[in-house]
């Protein structure tokens, strides 16, 4: 693959990210816009998060760190024989597991006995085997390089429940319906692009007496570390479906939360990595930059979008059966856990910074640590103080790893000291200096959320534009790359 196509598959893939996150919270609406904040929309919630899982687990890179190696390392039958014994195994487990989960006394008693039919709820099981099917395929598409479908996979999933939350009368039953048959397009999308890419349906190459047993372990322990980074995400359901109530609402001042984080954190990882490494031995001026862009613009991010909070739930989930208190209580819920933003995006740079010197083991063992005090404080904050707790401890929870990884950057030498400096300080006053007015201006105006939200890009933008221009190290990187060219 050419440097040119490289970045224009780049730019692919995060477009269709953006498209896929934008689809997601139009979800998320119409799902609220239906089923409000009651006892269905719990139901509907844990039934999408049920595929979520695996699709995050598995289409977020598991199979794909595993088996693209594995497949460039082989010629071209006997990657296809490994290509066929993935898919075997993987229907093999993820049905067992989905007839596992439909023998469950706790699973029937929740959706079968009150909401759906038991050969409903088997029929929407398929979508786990149809997921990690999925997986396999998108690991042979980007071994042979073709990024289309894997771009917009999740806006295939997307856009089929958001067609039967707008054109059909909604309710569990055909949710779940919509889910199988979601699971199901974007499955057939990447067998057709198969289809494209090698001319011909597949010839069977099962070869199981040439399984692969190193590479199987290996799949299992990055597909456990991928369930493991999933655990902070996932706490909070888990902890809320356990007390018996609270999902939905969470769940749409979550979305709205971490569409920011996760959209920064993209970025994060596909541009900083590449540059940290074409500075790597160049001295260590770039990473305290680095970060205290990431803080600058962060902490405007935070308190942009805590100014906004109210305006952008009515936007996004002030309609249908969402009363006026649902919509305060997702607000109040969303501007506690926006200040997550600087912590997780802070996190995502070290990780890039421990990435780009070769040094895995430090970014592993900060998600081991946060999926280890998430689940204790998250209980801890539910039980004493509500849906309000659990945000501010979820908040709290972040800090983990970022203080860990910083801790071990000041112990390696990447940075001279790993406390709060006077130019974080400095920096911090800069931007709350610069608030202010957008704050007096946005509230004595009374602008949409709309114009909050692109003030606050603008602003971010502003900071950013700023922080790089009157950096030393990074004008000289920049002189250079011009020299070169």
């Amino acid at each position: 693959m050419t440097l040119r196509s490289l970045f224009t598959a780049g730019a692919l893939v995060t477009f269709g990210m953006l498209v896929g996150r934008i689809l997601g919270l139009l979800r998320e609406t119409l799902l609220a816009k239906t089923f409000g904040t009651s006892e269905l929309a719990d139901m509907a919630i844990m039934l999408l998060l049920i595929p979520d899982v695996i699709t995050l687990a598995l289409l977020g890179g598991t199979a794909s760190a595993t088996l693209v190696p594995a497949f460039s390392a082989r010629n071209r039958e006997n990657a296809l024989a490994l290509m066929w014994q993935s898919l075997v195994m993987s229907l093999v487990v993820f049905t067992t597991m989905a007839l596992l989960l439909f023998a469950n006394e706790e699973f029937n008693h929740a959706f079968i006995t009150t909401h759906i039919s038991g050969a409903l709820c088997l029929l929407f099981l398929t979508s786990l085997p149809l997921t990690a099917l999925t997986s396999i395929l998108t690991a042979w598409l980007q071994y042979r390089g073709r990024f289309t479908v894997i771009a917009f996979a999740n806006a295939i999933f997307n856009g089929v429940v958001i067609l039967a939350l707008l054109f059909m009368p909604t309710q569990l039953p055909i949710l779940s319906v919509a889910i199988m048959v979601a699971t199901l397009v974007r499955f057939f999308a990447h067998a057709y692009s198969y289809y494209r890419a090698e001319g011909a349906f597949p010839k069977v190459a099962w070869r199981p007496w040439q399984i692969d047993k190193p590479l199987f372990k290996h799949y299992a322990a990055t597909a456990g570390t991928g369930f493991l980074n999933m655990v902070p995400q996932y706490t909070p359901y888990l902890i809320l479906a356990a007390a018996g109530g609270g999902v939905a609402i969470f769940n749409y001042a979550f979305k709205l939360m971490m569409m920011p984080a996760i959209l920064g954190q993209g970025v994060i990882q596909m541009v900083l990595l590449p540059w940290l490494v074409h500075l790597r031995g160049e001295g260590s001026d770039h990473h305290a930059t680095t970060l205290q862009c990431t803080w600058m613009v962060s902490l405007a991010m935070c308190l942009s979008l805590m100014l906004a909070s109210h305006d952008v739930v009515v936007l996004c989930f002030g309609y249908g059966k969402m009363t006026a208190d649902d919509v305060d209580v997702v607000a109040t819920l969303f501007a506690i856990g926006v200040w997550a933003l600087p912590c997780m995006l802070l996190t995502s740079v070290w990780q890039q910074i421990m990435y780009a010197r070769s040094n895995a083991k430090t970014p592993l063992l900060a998600n081991t640590l946060l999926a280890a005090v998430v689940v204790p404080a998250c209980a801890l904050g539910k039980w004493a103080f509500g849906l309000k707790g659990l945000a501010v401890m979820f908040v709290c929870a972040q800090m983990v790893p970022l203080g860990w990884m910083a801790y071990v950057g000041y112990r390696l030498g990447i940075l001279s000291c790993y406390r709060p400096s006077w130019a974080n300080g400095k920096i911090t006053l800069v931007v709350v200096a610069l608030w202010v007015p957008l704050a007096v201006v946005y509230h004595s105006l009374a602008l949409p959320a709309v114009a909050g939200l692109l003030l606050a890009v603008v602003m971010g933008a502003v900071l950013l534009a700023a922080g790089l221009a009157f950096n030393a190290p990074v004008r000289a990187w920049a002189l250079q790359r011009l020299q070169k060219r």
